[in-house]
């Protein structure tokens, strides 16, 4: 159901000084997203388009202004001070209210899709997530494409903000992605547990609306709190360490990547609707 983060990964996803082209094609590209999952109509879709058209515009500033504020934590975190497991614990608590504001802005999408949702969309939408579901717990499965996979998004993620790693750093990120492979798993079980009771409460006409916007992608619903609490801090102390392999060089690269995002944001959060 990673439905509305799309708006943030737009910001994330494309260089710079595309932001916003990115979020010009946001409302279509999350509109075909959500039809992906349900199929609706042609008529449904547009209406979807033009929702969520309204709905970013109505955001888009505030969303700017909180991911500035996210750029100052940011690098207050890693660069006035030294990272720990307790600033960085502080960033994750900001990011998640940022959702929370996306999640209720993006409110009348939300309402407009799950509206009125038919016995064949509720189906399409239970196959279209098992299918999904089966391909994730099939890699699994194999230990090496799982580990690959999961791997992938960290160096990425590293890559994109650091520029080449090292060997050693590269290591160091198999590592930890090969000791929480079994919490990996046990996610994809969680998101499979929440998507099958929402497809229950469509066919059954239950209302879902806040349902969903409260346990969007099972970060409410949570079968393994504590699991969840213990994974995040592995993550954070991992972190910690990695930082302190982070070289001159890749610290300057990581302050432009910040400094061309704030650039780009503040004319977003300064622009006139």
């Amino acid at each position: 159901m990673k439905l509305f983060s799309i708006l943030i990964l737009c910001l994330f996803t494309f260089s710079c000084s595309k932001i916003n082209i990115s979020l010009a094609l946001a409302p279509r590209y999350l509109s075909n997203k959500i039809d992906d999952a349900f199929d609706f109509k042609s008529e449904k879709v547009s209406r979807l388009r033009t929702q969520i058209e309204i709905d970013l515009l109505n955001s888009k500033k505030e969303l700017a202004k909180r991911l500035l504020e996210h750029l100052d934590q940011t690098e207050a975190t890693f660069f006035t001070n030294e990272p720990t497991v307790e600033s960085l614990t502080m960033l994750l608590n900001q990011f998640s209210a940022t959702q929370t504001f996306l999640l209720q802005s993006f409110k009348p999408t939300a309402d407009l899709t799950l509206k009125d949702i038919s016995d064949k969309e509720a189906d399409d939408f239970k196959k279209f997530t098992d299918g999904k579901f089966l391909e994730e717990i099939e890699i699994s499965k194999d230990k090496k494409s799982f580990l690959k996979k999961r791997k992938s998004g960290f160096l990425n993620t590293f890559e994109f903000f650091l520029d080449d790693l090292t060997d050693a750093q590269e290591n160091t990120i198999t590592e930890f992605a090969d000791k929480n492979l079994n919490y990996f798993a046990d996610r994809i079980l969680v998101r499979q547990e929440y998507s099958l009771l929402f497809y229950n409460k469509l066919k059954s006409k239950e209302p879902v609306l806040e349902y969903f916007l409260n346990n969007y992608e099972g970060k409410k619903f949570e079968a393994y709190p504590n699991d969840q609490k213990k994974y995040f801090v592995r993550l954070f102390e991992f972190e910690v360490l990695f930082w302190k392999t982070v070289s001159e060089p890749q610290k300057k690269y990581f302050k432009k990547v910040l400094q061309n995002y704030r650039e780009e944001l503040v004319k977003i959060a300064n622009s006139q609707l």
